[in-house]
């Protein structure tokens, strides 16, 4: 599980991570940040609670939430550098619009995969912060 909080007045997003792939905090000016401060996983007695963490968001940064099953998709399932093959990705079309993001990632999988059978889940999600407008 993961859980985010953005104050959009501010751009201060909160976040915790509960055995979760961490977000990912994709930007301007090459900024591109793995969220990947941890918690317990969900369930395991929760002592103490799912702690959070802060980062900030500028205008034009895009928060990027998947599954894991996903990165399982970029290579062998369950292969250590999957994860990193799928970062390579996202990193090399983060200054996309989020739409594009979106169906850039769907096309890589398409052309890793083939026609192979999807086994696992794979969810993305894409939100572009524009900061507050009064």
């Amino acid at each position: 599980m993961v859980h985010v909080l953005l104050d959009l007045r501010t751009g201060t997003l909160l976040y915790g991570c509960a055995g979760h792939v961490p977000p990912v905090v994709a930007g301007l000016h090459q900024r591109f940040e793995i969220l990947d401060r941890h918690g317990v996983i969900i369930g395991l007695g929760q002592e103490p609670p799912l702690e959070q963490y802060e980062t900030k968001l500028l205008p034009g940064d895009k928060l990027l939430l998947y599954t894991d099953g996903l990165i399982d998709y970029f290579g062998p399932k369950g292969r250590a550098g999957n994860k990193n093959e799928f970062y390579r990705l996202l990193k090399s079309i983060s200054d996309r619009p989020c739409e594009e993001i979106v169906t850039g990632v769907v096309a890589a999988l398409k052309k890793i995969r083939g026609q192979k059978s999807i086994d696992d889940d794979i969810s993305l999600l894409a939100v572009e912060y524009h900061g507050y407008r009064a």
